[in-house]
């Protein structure tokens, strides 16, 4: 049998995305830990659900949009939301080149 742990999962609000990652993970810094952050884009100001937390880094997804990037556009691709096989088709081309 099996035990899983009670884990209470941690809301972020009015986060700033700052940077891109690999795997087109978008990237914040709070209280010198690094967010990860599914879904976002750098300049983005979102609210987020971690649901991976480590020591020195958390992995969350964007759960809503506050305040959208210049750099966000919207993606060509219908199936681009529930996909996954394309990361960066939420951000602008020139973008895209500059990560």
């Amino acid at each position: 049998m099996s035990r899983k742990k009670n884990k209470t999962r941690e809301l972020l609000s009015e986060v700033v995305v700052s940077d891109m990652a690999a795997d087109g993970l978008a990237l914040a810094r709070l209280n010198d830990k690094v967010y990860f952050i599914e879904g976002a884009v750098p300049g983005d100001t979102v609210e987020a659900l971690v649901y991976r937390d480590k020591k020195r880094y958390a992995m969350a997804r964007m759960t809503k949009l506050l305040r959208p990037s210049p750099q966000r556009i919207t993606a060509a691709c219908q199936h681009f939301e529930h996909c996954g096989g394309c990361k960066w088709q939420h951000l602008d081309y020139p973008s895209q080149l500059h990560y």
